[in-house]
């Protein structure tokens, strides 16, 4: 094994040949203090080994306010989700000092799993096991971050009953940068979040999970009839 991979806990297992192969797939890259890999909401479709440095994965929680998810350090391994599926980054990775990665890209993996698929089925388990134990850890995390970002915004403490039954017209602002116009038809609540219900004017319902919404405008008339609980 290489001295640069030799600390990363995820290719354990792997003989010193089977990693001299999976890095040959790979580039290296080198980022600043504060600079970001990826934001949330881009396309992407690379995962990272950390050689050196620590990275910050974020969750958007508002237009200026954001909650830490996970620290990383040598070692660990993020976008692990790039391997299995198209889509959007569901966070942030920024560096918190100077940070030397390792890229895989999900073509440079691809190609490996081709020419060595025993190889290839060997790399995805363990990065399979990688993402099955970060689930484990930050699903609490990203429940109470959910909770927190509804009495940050100020939207926990909102008469939402209220604004139902007048049947308001909102307009939602999302954090990929769309926006939906539409009646409020329901706001449901559960262990993990909160999910607002619209009739969009061009008819089609609209379900949009909290954590995805960034600003919410209401029309005055409504706003002014609208009462906030006691804090």
């Amino acid at each position: 094994m290489s001295g640069e991979t030799q600390t990363v806990n995820v290719l354990a297992g792997l003989s010193s040949d089977e990693v001299a192969r999976l890095e040959e797939v790979c580039a290296s890259q080198t980022y600043e203090s504060g600079e970001a890999v990826f934001e949330e909401g881009e396309e992407g479709d690379d995962l990272y080994i950390v050689i050196s440095g620590r990275i910050r994965v974020a969750k958007a929680i508002s237009l200026d306010v954001d909650r830490t998810l996970a620290t990383l350090g040598p070692g660990a391994v993020f976008g692990e989700l790039a391997m299995v599926g198209e889509g959007t980054r569901s966070a942030s990775a920024i560096c918190e000092e100077a940070t030397k990665l390792l890229v895989l890209s999900r073509d440079g993996f691809v190609s490996l799993t081709d020419q060595e698929p025993v190889l290839g089925l060997k790399v995805m388990g363990r990065f399979a096991a990688a993402l099955a134990e970060r689930l484990r850890t930050t699903t609490q995390l990203l429940t109470d971050t959910v909770k927190w970002g509804l009495e940050v915004s100020g939207a926990a403490a909102l008469d939402l009953h209220h604004v139902l039954a007048v049947h308001a017209t909102l307009s939602l602002a999302l954090s990929n940068g769309e926006r939906i116009v539409g009646r409020l038809l329901k706001v449901e609540r559960s262990d993990v979040g909160a999910t607002i219900t619209l009739l969009g004017r061009d008819g089609q319902l609209h379900m949009v999970p909290y954590h995805a919404v960034v600003a919410i405008r209401l029309n005055p008339d409504v706003l002014a009839t609208v009462q906030v609980e006691e804090r």
